[in-house]
C-alpha cells in the first residue's frame, strides 16, 4: 500500500509545500535520510527557500554530515539571517569540532537567546576544551531551564569530577 503522503503528492507532484511539512515530521520521526529526500524535492522546485536549507542543515547534522551540513546553512543564512539558522550553525561548528568559533557564536546568541540549547552548547564546548568550571557554569545554567536532560547531567557530573581531580 502507498502511504498517505505519497498519494497526496501524487495527485498534486508540484505542490512543493508537502515536501517540506512531511520533512519536518521525518526531521522529528528521526527520519534524516528520508527527510533529506523531500527536502531535495522541495529545493528543486524552491531554490531561494532558507527554511529547507536550514531543515536539510539540521537533518545532515544528524547524519553526521557536518561539511554538508554548514554548506546548507550557510545557504539558509545568506538567504535569511535567523537566529535559529545562527544556532543551527554554532551546532554545526561544536560538531566539527570548531569550539572557540562555535563558543563565540553561542556567546553572542546568548545576549538574545537564553534558553537550555545555547548554554548546553556553549557548557559542551566549555568541557571539550578542558575549562571544566565554564563547563560547570554554563551545563548548570542549561540544567536549569532544561527538563532534566540527561545528557547534560552527564556531561556536568564529568566536568565536576575533572575539575576535583585537578
Amino acid at each position: 500500500a502507498v502511504p498517505f503522503y505519497k498519494k497526496a503528492i501524487q495527485l498534486k507532484p508540484n505542490y512543493s509545500q508537502s515536501y517540506l511539512g512531511i520533512s519536518r515530521a521525518f526531521i522529528d520521526a528521526k527520519d534524516y535520510n528520508s527527510a533529506i529526500e523531500n527536502l531535495d524535492k522541495y529545493i528543486s522546485y524552491n531554490k531561494n527557500s532558507d527554511i529547507a536549507y536550514a531543515m536539510r542543515a539540521e537533518a545532515k547534522m544528524n547524519l553526521n554530515y557536518i561539511l554538508e551540513a554548514q554548506e546548507d546553512i550557510e545557504k539558509a543564512l545568506t538567504i535569511e539571517e535567523n537566529i535559529s539558522y545562527l544556532l543551527l550553525k554554532a551546532k554545526i561548528l561544536y560538531y566539527k569540532g570548531n569550539y572557540d568559533d562555535a563558543r563565540y557564536m553561542l556567546n553572542l546568541l546568548s545576549r538574545n537567546v537564553q534558553t537550555s540549547e545555547v548554554y548546553k552548547f556553549i557548557g559542551l564546548c566549555n568541557y571539550a576544551q578542558n575549562d571544566y568550571k565554564n563547563a560547570m557554569l554554563n551545563l548548570d545554567k542549561a540544567i536549569i531551564l532544561s527538563d532534566e536532560d540527561k545528557s547534560i547531567i552527564s556531561t556536568y557530573n564529568n566536568a565536576k569530577s575533572m575539575l576535583e581531580k585537578r
